[in-house]
């Protein structure tokens, strides 16, 4: 099924149509199944708006307040998350942009300085946030690190802001 991404907490949802919590916040686990379990690793969400130009892949520098760091892995200078442990890690980045009729919005993972993925969606009307979300498994090595960026092409510089529910990047790794 799907999964979702809410108050430090992973859900899937069950073939009955129920979200079911797959893991809890601060390095408890609970069982996705009974064969996986995820360790809530790291949170962090925006102090305030990034500008991004017209057609311009930009860092979303304002990813800068923790909620939890449980294994220091946030680099405060770079503004990235740095693994420290190799393995699988699910990372889930909410990006939200302000209202905009024209274009799309895109939010993209960077790893070690390169894009690996990234997911967009059309505008939602000049009086409506667009709330983009990319949910990605990859398997890191430790030392490599992991950026967020966003991209737009509304004609004109648009903002990144801290958005309701949160503009937010949580990462957990697969035990």
């Amino acid at each position: 099924g799907c999964i979702m991404a809410a108050s430090g907490k992973l859900y899937y949802r069950t073939a009955a149509g129920a979200w079911t919590p797959l893991a809890v916040g601060s390095g408890s686990t609970a069982g996705g199944g009974g064969t996986t379990s995820f360790d809530t690793d790291f949170s962090v969400k925006m102090s305030g708006a990034t500008t991004v130009a017209n057609l311009t892949t930009t860092k979303i520098a304002t990813f800068d307040t923790i909620v939890i760091d449980s294994n220091s892995e946030w680099d405060a200078i770079n503004l990235r998350w740095e693994c420290a442990d190799t393995g699988p890690y699910v990372h889930f980045v909410n990006l939200v942009w302000d209202p905009n009729a024209t274009g799309y919005r895109n939010v993209y993972l960077y790893v070690d300085g390169a894009a690996v993925l990234n997911r967009g969606a059309l505008n939602f009307g000049a009086s409506l946030n667009a709330h983009v979300q990319i949910t990605y498994k990859m398997n890191l090595t430790a030392g490599q690190y992991v950026e967020v960026y966003g991209r737009q092409n509304s004609g004109g510089n648009l903002d990144a802001i801290v958005g309701t529910p949160a503009t937010e990047w949580q990462v957990w790794r697969v035990i």
